[in-house]
């Protein structure tokens, strides 16, 4: 697990500040719903497939789609 992270952290850091970077410019609460819904069923695709090393990646990844739309919502 430690050695995944070393490897990819750079990598998954990076798409987590592209998703921010997005998340911040946007207010398609359509859009942002289906990239959580997305997000929901990849990680539960990778819980079938014993693939338990990217649930940190994607809890994150959640949390910052959940919280914007509760922005947008808030906002309207």
């Amino acid at each position: 697990m430690e050695l995944f992270g070393s490897i990819f952290e750079k990598t998954a850091q990076q798409y987590l500040d592209n998703v921010n970077e997005y998340l911040t410019n946007s207010f398609d609460s359509i859009a942002i719903f289906v990239c959580y819904q997305v997000a929901i069923k990849l990680q539960r695709i990778m819980l079938d497939r014993k693939v338990k090393v990217l649930q940190p990646y994607f809890e994150k990844v959640k949390d910052m789609l959940w919280n914007r739309l509760k922005t947008i919502f808030e906002l309207n």
